[in-house]
């Protein structure tokens, strides 16, 4: 009976842990959103982001949400964010070349990557080139990397009420720590 008992343990045991899917475990988030208005620069910033890195596809997703912003500028004019997308989620989704990623020998190393922006009720398709730099530590753990991802967004072709009277180019900085997970 204890034979059946133990075999039916580590069958939930294993079935537990094939449903997880392996991906870097992600922490200290931001994402930083800086638009200029008159010569002056308006800066938004959210911590709160859902993400998740697949490290054996690669597959990156960002959920990120309008009433998270926080606004820099609060003595200043600025559209708001939060109050122009209150409820709305905006996605950031791709693929990392994870395995340069996880064989990354260097400290530093730098990659050129294409998101995809999207939140249907605003009607955003963008996509979007970002330069990822990606750092490891040299005395830290192997599978630990700092990820700091730039790119530039255009505000003509978003067309969000937040922007409205920004120059053209608004800049986008996302930035989060990372460990694999087994």
């Amino acid at each position: 009976m204890k034979i059946i008992t133990v075999f039916f343990s580590m069958l939930l045991l294993l079935s537990g842990l094939k449903a997880q899917e392996p991906r870097y475990q992600t922490y200290s988030t931001s994402f930083t959103i800086v638009a200029t208005k008159d010569g002056q620069d308006m800066e938004w910033r959210n911590k709160k982001i859902d993400m998740v890195l697949n490290y054996q596809t690669g597959d990156f997703i960002a959920n990120i949400k309008g009433s998270d912003f926080s606004n820099k500028n609060q003595g200043q004019a600025a559209n708001n964010i939060s109050e122009a997308s209150p409820d709305k989620i905006f996605k950031l989704s791709g693929i990392f070349p994870i395995d340069a990623l996880i064989n990354q020998q260097t400290t530093h190393a730098n990659y050129q990557i294409e998101l995809q922006l999207t939140n249907e009720d605003e009607s955003v398709f963008e996509r979007i080139m970002f330069d990822m730099s990606v750092t490891k530590p040299g005395d830290g753990e192997a599978s630990y990397r700092i990820f700091i991802l730039t790119g530039t967004l255009y505000a003509n072709q978003i067309q969000l009420p937040a922007f409205e009277g920004m120059d053209n180019e608004i800049k986008l900085q996302l930035f989060f720590n990372a460990y694999m997970q087994n």
